[in-house]
């Protein structure tokens, strides 16, 4: 099902989430994430529905590793999109950036109007996931595919899977974000190089739990709510940081995210484009609903 979102570049933050322990928050350097943990979360049989459950589940798609040619290492993924071409995810290109959650962000590291976004976001510890694909807003008509799947094997629903919803002001909900993790350029100055990014990461000194640490509830005919949108890193990052310093923040920001009702579950992924619509970093973010 193929969804339409209008004028989503214009959408502004009135009501901005607020941390009440911002403060208590620092980034400190990181790891860059292993492709073979990100992998194993995302290999094998996916069952499907899109954000329309009266088509019921559509069909069964896998996510296959691709091999070097000349044999040896995997070199990438093969990500099969609904309705469309399947996408080849190589951890080699630039563009294609991945946490050892699950979750990755696939785009052009130069914007030059109508670029294609792949986005996929990770849903709790229910070996499910929402996944995007479309084109960024700058022309105030957007069409994105939405769909959520879950793994055959180990998933705590199945006949009755999560209703999708699109969220149409995800800025105006109030979320404690507990963790974020930053891949950004090594020098302002340098283009953007994957291998030599810089990777951070902050969480909470007073951690909310996860929904991974909340037991096993189950998502059936529960809802999830997901939305996909462009605006400014200035409005973007107020919403996340609630911070002063954040107005300051220049360019733009192309932004995915999902609301796992039945947790309060909010899971966030970001490419943040510079006045010159270069890449200079990608984010991910996970907090729960106050």
């Amino acid at each position: 099902m193929v969804l339409r979102f209008l004028s989503m570049s214009m959408i502004f933050v009135s009501s901005p989430c607020k941390r009440s322990f911002a403060s208590a928050l620092a980034f400190r350097p990181t790891p860059p994430p292993r492709f073979d943990v990100f992998s194993e979360l995302l290999v094998g049989s996916w069952k499907t529905t899109t954000v329309n459950l009266n088509d019921g589940v559509n069909d069964e798609q896998i996510v296959e590793e691709v091999m070097r040619s000349c044999g040896g290492a995997v070199q990438g993924l093969r990500e099969p999109i609904h309705n469309q071409d399947p996408i080849y995810l190589n951890r080699a290109n630039d563009g294609f950036v991945f946490f050892d959650n699950g979750c990755y962000t696939y785009g052009p590291v130069k914007r030059q109007g109508d670029d294609k976004f792949l986005q996929n976001l990770m849903v709790g510890n229910f070996k499910s996931r929402v996944v995007m694909f479309g084109n960024d807003g700058d022309d105030g008509d957007d069409d994105f595919s939405v769909i959520f799947q879950w793994k055959k094997s180990g998933a705590l629903f199945d006949e009755n899977p999560p209703r999708i919803q699109t969220e149409l002001a995800p800025c105006a909900l109030k979320v404690d974000f507990i963790e974020t993790i930053t891949c950004s350029k090594a020098s302002p100055m340098q283009p953007w190089m994957l291998q030599r990014a810089k990777w951070q990461k902050e969480i909470s000194e007073s951690p909310v739990p996860s929904s991974s640490e909340k037991g096993p509830t189950s998502l059936n005919d529960s809802r999830i709510r997901c939305w996909s949108l462009t605006q400014s890193a200035a409005d973007f990052y107020h919403w996340l940081w609630s911070s002063d310093d954040s107005t300051r923040e220049e360019g733009t920001v192309v932004q995915a995210g999902s609301l796992c009702e039945a947790t309060g579950e909010v899971t966030v992924i970001a490419r943040h484009y510079d006045s010159s619509d270069d890449l200079k970093q990608v984010l991910f973010a996970e907090g729960v609903l106050q």
